[in-house]
């Protein structure tokens, strides 16, 4: 008998190792899951786009019809935004990577946009996607030290300025749908200068202690624009501009 209740705890034990470990990995995939950073819809959706939306990670829209209204204006940032759609009707609305002037920190480089993908089996109207990358952080301005005696703190360099985001889009059947769209590199950002600051803040100003022999700081350098390939009908080519 008590040989026989060992062996019973053993199996048990054995049981519960092997057991565990598959439930762990299970409840593992469940989050996963939750966490994937996209959402989907049933081919029988029907979305409406209206006012305005950011998004803060990428995101898959399949649908069977989007409409986007005239007053939408969806903000993609750096996250890639594709639409997978049976029928799109765009009433005007806007697409973009970031709105205009958008700018990074003091001196750190900008945010490149998004990619962007339209495939739709019929589309009408009026839509417009604007690729833009964000504009490079200015550099800081040194403050001014001792007049006469010393140049003053060197100024920091400018940052680099983002990529745009690029555009691809695929229709079948173009029921009168206008595609206009723009592309803009982020800008540099401007350097810094040395000893030029009589008073200032911390966010914007170099204070001393400072490097007062450096000169004044270097401009950053602009981004690149995005790469556009358009295919408007199911009888065209797919043209690129890259």
């Amino acid at each position: 008998m008590f040989i026989k209740k060992i062996c019973t705890t053993i199996s048990l034990l054995f049981f519960f190792l092997f057991i565990t470990p598959a439930c762990s990995v299970e409840l593992k995939d469940k989050n996963e899951t939750e966490n994937t950073p996209l959402q989907g819809f049933s081919a029988g959706d029907n979305l409406v786009w209206d006012g305005a939306r950011t998004l803060d990670k990428l995101e898959i829209i399949k649908a069977h019809k989007l409409t986007i209204r005239k007053n939408a204006v969806i903000t993609t940032g750096e996250y890639p935004l594709t639409i997978q759609v049976d029928e799109l009707i765009a009433e005007g609305g806007t697409i973009q990577n970031f709105a205009p002037n958008t700018q990074a920190a003091w001196g750190l480089r900008g945010r490149s946009g998004g990619g962007i993908q339209i495939n739709a089996k019929l589309a009408r109207g009026n839509l417009n996607v604007i690729l833009r990358g964000e504009n490079g952080g200015h550099g800081k301005n040194g403050a001014i030290t001792i007049p006469g005696r010393h140049p003053g703190c060197a100024g920091t360099n400018g940052g680099y300025g983002g990529n745009a985001g690029s555009l691809q889009v695929a229709i079948e059947t173009n029921s009168n749908f206008t595609l206009n769209w723009d592309n803009f590199a982020g800008e540099k950002g401007e350097r810094g200068y040395r000893g030029s600051v009589q008073n200032g803040t911390p966010a914007d100003t170099v204070f001393p202690p400072c490097d007062r022999d450096a000169p004044d700081g270097v401009d950053g350098e602009a981004g690149n624009k995005g790469a556009v390939c358009l295919k408007m009908a199911r009888n065209e080519e797919m043209d690129c501009e890259l």
